[in-house]
């Protein structure tokens, strides 16, 4: 999640929500969610569903960050490029990418805002976004999206918000999570404002917020994993300020519902909780109070030592250029 909106923002965060050459990638890639051969297959099929004019020559990662993505479509296409906002994410990417697939994967450093400058229309068969929409300016970003894309061409954006323990005897534990969580996070108050009003209300939208311009897209799919979930990292009673949207989703677009645990289901524990806690706070980590050494010391106590099933909120959203 590198991309900038341009909104002013008087938080510590930095310019770019992970310019951060202290970032410990392995711990990013340890604790977050695996996206399963079944997930990237409900892409590939959307893509493949436009053949006999669907084309596998070229797709573009936007957003990448340490570049898994890219590398998991350098499979299926001819040529991959993968591009980021923060100088730190391209340079991970590009020393994954290009170690493992020289000639093949092209890595640069540019906001998803202003790709049209960098890159000729109409080339990508594919655009992916994974985790990154909501601190782009959405417009500017969607106006990329359309320019990269060929004519039929499909983009994919998706999105995780907070896990949750799935067996409901751990309501307990899923509380101190949360409230871990929310002071970790309210170290980047204020967001009231700033760039992360803009995200914070879009996911707590479940991006219903996000709107596709009938006008560059049609054939538009939505779907939401574990809909009975939040999706915000922290709960949206602890922000400060009320997420207020307009429904952007069209009323010809096809939205499927589904509970799914299983969904990217792992198990964890403290270990976890911290590990996942930390890995989305790229900014210096002083939450970690004497209270919240409690709630962590609580946290293990009422996980009795063992790892338990986890599960996510996800938003697939998928769409064809015209």
């Amino acid at each position: 999640m590198a991309e900038e909106n341009t909104s002013t923002t008087t938080s510590t965060l930095p310019k770019n929500f992970f310019d951060s050459t202290s970032f410990d990638w392995q711990a990013y890639l340890r604790y977050r969610p695996t996206y399963t051969k079944e997930f990237y297959n409900l892409i590939l099929d959307y893509h493949r569903s436009k053949e006999p004019t669907a084309q596998f020559l070229l797709t573009h990662d936007i957003g990448t960050g340490p570049g898994q993505v890219a590398e998991h479509f350098t499979q299926y296409f001819t040529s991959v490029i993968a591009s980021d906002a923060s100088a730190p994410y391209a340079a991970v990417a590009r020393q994954r990418l290009e170690q493992s697939h020289p000639g093949k994967t092209t890595v640069v450093q540019f906001p998803a805002e202003l790709l049209a400058e960098k890159f000729p229309a109409g080339e990508a068969d594919l655009l992916t976004a994974a985790e990154c929409l909501p601190l782009m300016n959405r417009e500017k970003a969607f106006s990329s999206f359309a320019h990269l894309l060929k004519p039929g061409g499909t983009l994919a954006i998706w999105f995780y918000g907070r896990p949750f323990f799935v067996d409901p005897d751990m309501s307990k534990a899923q509380e101190l999570y949360e409230k871990i969580s929310t002071a970790a996070f309210s170290t980047a108050k204020p967001f009231k404002g700033g760039v992360m009003e803009n995200a914070w209300t879009i996911i707590a939208s479940w991006f219903d917020e996000a709107h596709f311009p009938r006008d560059e897209w049609e054939k538009v799919e939505r779907l939401k994993v574990n809909p009975d979930r939040e999706m915000t990292f922290l709960p949206a009673v602890e922000l400060d300020y009320v997420p207020e949207w307009e429904n952007g989703i069209r009323d010809d677009e096809k939205i499927e519902e589904k509970t799914d645990r299983e969904w990217w289901a792992r198990t964890g524990g403290v270990d976890f909780v911290r590990g996942f806690v930390d890995a989305n706070m790229p900014w210096k980590k002083e939450y970690e109070n004497e209270e919240v050494k409690g709630w962590y010391e609580e946290l293990e106590k009422e996980l009795r030592g063992k790892e338990h099933k986890v599960s996510w909120p996800v938003i697939l959203m998928l769409a064809t250029r015209k």
